[in-house]
């Protein structure tokens, strides 16, 4: 990630609550993204009620899918998750009617 300043920063865990949800279309996990919901997974709803997002790509490092993750992207119609998980949270793809 680079702020706004223009310094690089590692990240490692997605918190709960993106914000700006509304205009995300696509997601693509960087390779050291370990985990979506904060360092536990405990902080949930990180991409929540995303109406306009359609394709999701997690990264082969991935532990942790956080609780409510994509709950609610209902045009949400790609997922590509890695063998790598070890824990998925509830109610992660609930109301994602596109999936099939």
């Amino acid at each position: 990630m680079t702020d706004a300043n223009s310094n690089s920063h590692e990240v490692k865990y997605i918190g709960g609550s993106t914000s700006n949800r509304g205009n995300i279309k696509s997601i693509v996990f960087g390779q050291n993204i370990i985990a979506v919901g904060g360092p536990e997974g405990t902080s949930g709803d990180a991409f929540y009620n995303c109406q306009k997002l359609e394709s999701v790509t997690l990264n082969s490092k991935l532990e942790i899918l956080g609780k409510w993750a994509f709950q609610n992207c209902n045009n949400l119609t790609s997922v590509t998750i890695p063998g790598s998980l070890t824990s998925i949270g509830e109610h992660i793809f609930e109301g994602c009617t596109g999936l099939t």
